[in-house]
């Protein structure tokens, strides 16, 4: 509270005035460090748990462990999310499986913050099923279930791994695959991908969550953040990696627009690697604009295709956000096309060099106080080295969140289409384990309905596998909804 440069002393102090009181030793986990209270310290690295990206930031946090001190290994405290779009991320099983594999691969012990209680675990069902798959994994790392050779396995960051029961009642990990997609009605080229499965053939599994929709690019309640008229574009600072040249030029309006665009151009000499050759404009803004009713975004463009991603960052005071992100990113096709985007990512931050001054907490773990947006940056990440990458951009709108619905489901996989009859609001999700039937859940993870299905679920094959989804018309906002396919191999 002092600032950091008097945090040493006062942590020292806290410290040291918590040990005259104890009356016997007790184990101190930290997350930081500093040289006075060194002998205290009984595990190292505890660090706060994420709210969106979580299994990419377990494996971030397993590897950035010391484990050469001595000490027993400890991945921090731990609590749960539930439903609370756009920046928060729920806290799915497969995220729980995730955690506890490297737990028993690693070795290493976990804390439940306090929020973890007996209440809300009678009143969030999904933070129920968070702790059962907690339980099974500590009994199977005290155990001694897997040997090196196998607790090598669980710890490796490019493998994922699911909880499965046998018939006798006996728990296992099984190499898994997870592939999410989402898929938007109102963006058609969302609505048909491809997912792969690199095991044996079987029963499609899959869960499909319905996300929050958002206004039209003409809705009253718009914000236009940028509208790239002449003078506007003087209000964007541009900065860019090493060897990085940059432009963002004012273009003509569309044919039957009245609104003027940008042409952002960038062009990588490939002094930088390609994951961290980056440009990007920043526009401040004083007084802060108030978006706490519009966090989504949403905007026309035009690209080249070359593989360069496009990244939106809204931005707070860090008095309020402790320097918090909430990054979109959209790769830039060939195509021109108005796309909306909402839910803040953090997974794909991590796979780039940026540049911004930014630690994994403000990407994982912080918040914005979208009531309080101070600056908006837009730029290019992943140029190709020696190509000149180029988009037109039309105004970037912030647009309001609100409720959608999904009626009668439809899951296509290979030319094979399975309907669910029934109808989902935001905030609850389809669940199919490869049986003859769907379960619904509500926001906190309460079991709603159960969904006959009257034709055999789809076989899920070996390799690339072509999925689609559909669903009937509804009032209110477009449907979105976020696609998970699951596949399974054989137990460790």
């Amino acid at each position: 509270m002092r600032g950091a440069d008097e945090c040493w002393y006062w942590a020292d102090k806290f410290v040291f005035a918590i040990q005259k009181r104890l009356h016997r030793p007790v184990g101190m986990e930290m997350s930081a460090m500093w040289h006075h209270f060194w002998q205290y310290r009984t595990r190292w690295q505890a660090w706060d748990y994420p709210q969106r990206g979580h299994r990419r930031f377990v494996d971030l946090h397993a590897d950035t462990v010391n484990g050469g001190l001595l000490l027993p290994l400890h991945l921090g405290w731990w609590n749960f999310q539930s439903w609370n779009p756009p920046q928060v991320e729920p806290t799915f099983p497969e995220v729980v499986e995730h955690l506890g594999a490297r737990l028993i691969g690693w070795d290493a012990g976990i804390s439940l913050t306090g929020a973890v209680n007996r209440d809300r675990l009678r009143q969030v069902p999904l933070f129920r099923r968070a702790v059962d798959i907690l339980r099974t994994s500590e009994e199977l790392r005290r155990a001694g279930t897997y040997d090196a050779a196998a607790r090598a396995r669980l710890r490796e960051p490019d493998r994922t791994f699911t909880l499965v029961t046998d018939a006798a009642g006996q728990a296992r990990f099984h190499a898994a695959h997870h592939v999410p997609h989402t898929a938007a009605v109102a963006e058609p080229w969302t609505l048909a991908w491809t997912a792969t499965n690199p095991f044996a053939p079987q029963p499609v599994k899959f869960r499909l969550e319905v996300l929050m929709g958002t206004g039209a690019h003409d809705d009253p309640e718009a914000v236009v953040l940028a509208d790239f008229a002449e003078p506007d574009l003087a209000a964007w600072k541009p900065t860019q990696a090493a060897g990085v040249v940059s432009s963002l030029a004012h273009g003509p309006a569309e044919a039957g627009s009245a609104r003027d665009v940008a042409v952002l151009e960038a062009t990588s000499s490939g002094q930088a690697p390609r994951h961290a050759a980056w440009a990007r404009w920043q526009r401040t803004f004083a007084p802060a604009l108030n978006l706490k009713q519009q966090p989504g975004l949403g905007f026309w463009i035009e690209g080249d295709g070359l593989g360069e991603l496009l990244a939106f960052t809204p931005r707070g005071p860090r008095h309020l956000a402790y320097g918090a992100v909430a990054d979109q990113y959209l790769p830039v096709v060939h195509r021109r096309r108005f796309v909306t985007l909402l839910e803040s990512e953090s997974t794909r931050w991590s796979d780039f060099v940026w540049n911004d001054g930014k630690g994994l907490y403000q990407v994982y773990r912080e918040t914005v106080d979208f009531g309080a947006i101070d600056s908006v940056s837009v730029g290019f990440q992943n140029l190709p080295p020696g190509k000149t990458v180029r988009c037109r951009l039309g105004p970037i709108q912030a647009l309001p969140m609100q409720p959608c619905t999904v009626r009668q489901p439809a899951l296509t996989v290979n030319g094979v289409t399975v309907v669910f009859p029934a109808e989902l609001s935001s905030g609850s999700w389809l669940e199919s384990q490869g049986r003859e039937e769907g379960v619904v859940y509500g926001p906190t993870g309460e079991r709603l309905a159960t969904v006959p299905l009257t034709t055999p679920l789809p076989v899920l094959r070996s390799g690339e596998n072509r999925l689609a989804f559909t669903c009937l018309p509804s009032e209110g906002p477009s449907a979105r909804v976020k696609v998970t396919v699951f596949s399974q191999g054989d137990p460790l």
